[in-house]
């Protein structure tokens, strides 16, 4: 990078950090961001019950977990909560409730009636540490995987991408009309589906069955705990199979009526496990239950709020808010889980923005879009109030799926280069812990 091109960045970055609440950007160097580490738990606050508020004094946006560790070996033995983003905007805090903690480790008891107790065990507390673990927001490439081909780990315009809960990376191999399973270091697990046209797509009194397993450009994945969901734009229907990759059932089928669907693309699972789909071209997202039932529609074609022009890629966050990426109208809109708007973000915000093709949402706080401006695709990040903050990565030549770990690694679907691109935070974490005694005290 040229030095005349950095100084511009940083200080377009410093522009945007005085502005808002900001994201540290990945091409800012290791030294700045480390800035952010050195941090201390400022004051402990208890809320009511066994809720306790830690106030820290990071300078810089954070990735914070936190854990129940024994006294003097720190040993991490009990998760209260993982890869949380903190920032200004949240003023540097984290509430966690240590109650079935308190329990676990007989800090606290239940009487015969099973009412907690309204005192605390010292002896038991001293035996323990809350033990925070903390690195700065900084991405950086790490890993790729996947090339040109038809053989087991090979790709051929590779679309959208999801990870469970074990880090595992589910990519539709769209060009291969095939499913394919990684493990967080890129290695194939396994693969799913063949070619295959839904003879009885179009018939109005079928739901699109026919050749079952079998694809016509799967475009989209979706998982819960127990089953894998499947968008197919040429066969206008959704799959669904279990975690071994055995076909369930099929829903859909090409229509414009509540539940058919017309060139299906992005797909995503609630905490409820319901489906939700981008039918493209019917301008509409649609809700199913996990049996493929119809439940619920939003949008329709237009330009005002809360519609849509050719809705592409949908994300779902930890609280159920919904981010639908409607790329006629170059715009993120963020509804609530009945489908209400909450707040729409434009991309045209981006000088030279050409399409989008990819939505995701990080830590629930950032918005990611896959996007192409000035002949190459970036990864653009916003905050939840819509201010464009920069970009992670690279340039790529078609970002068609996004994927976020609970690791909080990203995974991009590189649809025209054939591969798969891992992002991950740089691993400076920093430690700083205090005896549960002493929290409680507070």
């Amino acid at each position: 990078m040229r030095n005349e091109e950095y100084n511009f960045i940083s200080f377009k970055f410093m522009l945007v950090l005085g502005l808002t609440t900001s994201i540290l950007l990945s091409y800012i160097p290791l030294t700045q961001s480390c800035a952010c580490l050195a941090a201390e738990i400022k004051k402990i606050e208890k809320l009511g019950g066994n809720n306790y508020k830690f106030d820290f004094d990071f300078t810089s946006p954070v990735v914070l977990s936190a854990y129940i560790s024994t006294a003097g070996k720190n040993q991490k033995i009990y998760e209260l909560i993982n890869t949380v983003l903190l920032s200004e905007s949240d003023s540097n805090s984290v509430s966690i409730n240590l109650n079935d903690a308190f329990l676990r480790y007989a800090i606290i008891s239940k009487d015969e009636n099973g009412k907690i107790s309204d005192s605390y065990s010292l002896d038991k507390a001293r035996k323990y540490n809350i033990f925070f673990e903390y690195y700065p927001l900084d991405y950086s490439q790490n890993l790729t995987f996947g090339s040109s081909g038809r053989s087991s780990g090979l790709l051929s315009g590779p679309a959208g991408i999801a990870a469970d809960s074990d880090g595992n990376i589910f990519v539709c191999d769209c060009g291969n009309d095939r499913i394919q399973k990684f493990d967080p270091a890129g290695h194939f697990i396994y693969e799913f589906g063949s070619f295959s046209w839904d003879e009885k797509n179009t018939s109005p009194n079928n739901i699109g069955v026919s050749n079952a397993a079998a694809f016509n450009e799967p475009v989209s994945v979706a998982l819960t705990p127990k089953n894998i969901f499947v968008s197919e734009r040429g066969n206008n229907r959704i799959q669904k199979f279990d975690r071994d990759a055995n076909f369930v059932l099929a829903f859909g089928g090409e229509g414009k009526t509540l539940g058919r669907l017309n060139a299906p693309l992005g797909i995503a699972c609630d905490r409820s496990n319901y489906v939700w789909a981008c039918d493209s071209k019917n301008d509409r997202v649609q809700k199913f239950d996990a049996n493929g039932n119809y439940m619920l529609e939003i949008g329709g074609f237009g330009y005002g709020s809360g519609k849509f022009n050719e809705p592409v890629d949908i994300s779902i966050d930890s609280k159920g808010n919904i981010y639908v990426l409607d790329s006629g109208n170059k715009r993120i809109t963020k509804f609530d889980e009945y489908g209400n708007v909450i707040n729409e973000i434009s991309l045209k915000k981006i000088e030279d923005i050409k399409q989008a093709d990819a939505v995701a949402v990080l830590l629930d706080k950032i918005i990611l879009a896959g996007i192409t401006c000035g002949g190459v695709s970036r990864l653009a990040a916003f905050n939840q109030d819509g201010t464009f903050a920069g970009y992670y990565g690279g340039s790529y030549s078609k970002i068609a799926g996004i994927a976020i770990d609970s690791d909080a690694n990203i995974y991009l679907s590189d649809g025209a280069a054939n591969k798969i691109i891992k992002l991950s935070i740089k691993p400076d974490k920093v430690s700083i812990y205090k005896g549960l005694e002493n929290v409680i005290k507070k």
